[in-house]
């Protein structure tokens, strides 16, 4: 079975940019994250529809291998903390 990634809604009523990193608010549990150019590319991609991790890389154009490893550790993260939603493939279709 294949795992696609969605993004979970997030309220970004309270959003700050500094650089290359924003400040998110994910309203649903009440968290600040911190969340740099490449995570941002991420939850904009999966906000369209939810994706595979090899649609995900190749939407975004991560596919050197430390922009690889960075999008499955933010996947991973993003699930733990609730505004990232792991779903079935046969969901997606």
């Amino acid at each position: 079975m294949t795992i696609a990634w969605k993004s979970a809604p997030i309220s970004v009523s309270l959003q700050f940019k500094d650089g290359d990193e924003t400040i998110i608010y994910h309203e649903a549990s009440g968290s600040m994250h911190l969340i740099n150019a490449l995570g941002l590319k991420v939850l904009d991609a999966l906000s369209k529809r939810p994706l595979t991790i090899d649609e995900l890389v190749d939407t975004i154009h991560a596919r050197e291998i430390n922009k690889f490893e960075s999008v499955r550790q933010f996947l991973k993260i993003g699930v733990e903390e609730g505004f990232i939603e792991e779903i079935p493939d046969s969901e997606t279709k």
